[in-house]
């Protein structure tokens, strides 16, 4: 879905290419997960090693301003990256349970609920603002999204990308019912 919403936007003009982001999904997502765990530690049995003590916390804020100074010179290049929102469409809605012990099918195979949350939070650990756009549905109907993420305190750059894109894209249409 993300490539056939890109091709549209080429068709329209759009100056498109695939660079290599300068940090990849697991390196992002380890970051996202010290640091948001470590931020609520209270309510967490055993935090995660790495910001277990006052100074592993510093050691990967750290982390994160080294990424954050590799996504800007990145972004001194490209205008905005486009990227999936979840791991997949939307989703039966689930209140058993906490999102913790929560799980969901994704092609076949239980995962845990908070394996979805890993693109959104890739983003916002580092401050990038991000707008998430509607791109179509899938064959059963469901719809999907793309995140629009842009340089750090350039929320306008993400919110007009989205705004021409819909333009192009259809834009958002409203739930049946």
């Amino acid at each position: 879905m993300l490539g056939r919403a890109v091709s549209a936007l080429a068709g329209a003009g759009a100056r498109v290419s695939s660079p290599v982001p300068p940090s990849g999904f697991d390196e992002l997502f380890e970051l996202h997960l010290d640091m948001v765990l470590a931020a609520v530690a209270y309510n967490v049995p055993e935090p995660p090693p790495a910001t277990a003590t006052h100074r592993g916390w510093l050691a990967r804020a750290e982390d994160r301003a080294r990424v954050r100074q590799a996504w800007a010179h990145w972004f001194a290049e490209y205008d905005v990256l486009l990227c999936p929102v979840t791991a997949m469409p939307a989703f039966p809605h689930d209140q058993e349970g906490d999102i913790g012990t929560r799980t969901l099918d994704i092609d076949g195979e239980q995962r845990p609920h908070m394996t979805t949350v890993g693109w959104c939070g890739l983003f916002s650990v580092l401050g990038l603002p991000s707008v998430v756009m509607p791109v179509g549905f899938t064959s059963g109907g469901l719809p999907v999204g793309v995140q629009v993420v842009a340089p750090y305190l350039n929320d306008h750059t993400a919110v007009t990308f989205a705004r021409l894109a819909a333009e192009v894209l259809g834009g958002s249409v409203p739930p049946p019912g």
